[in-house]
């Protein structure tokens, strides 16, 4: 079973306030305009905005913007 589900949308105010969590796992929704942004929906309702790259060795990297309510998609 998987942990995650993986969404693409363009991601705004107005789609992030939609989206409702799933109660057994996490989902994730990419922005399709910037590559690597990313919204976090945890199933506790939380909602953080993170950047996915690889670094200079080839590892995959998260690094969390901010959550929800407290900054704005246009400002992550």
């Amino acid at each position: 079973m998987q942990n995650s589900s993986v969404h693409r949308q363009k991601l705004t105010k107005r789609l992030v306030e939609s989206i409702t969590p799933d109660q057994t796992k996490r989902k994730y929704v990419w922005d399709t305009e910037i590559i690597g942004f990313g919204l976090r929906i945890y199933p506790t309702g939380r909602k953080s905005y993170f950047v996915q790259f690889r670094n200079q060795y080839r590892k995959n990297c998260k690094i969390k913007i901010g959550v929800h309510g407290n900054i704005t998609t246009e400002r992550a």
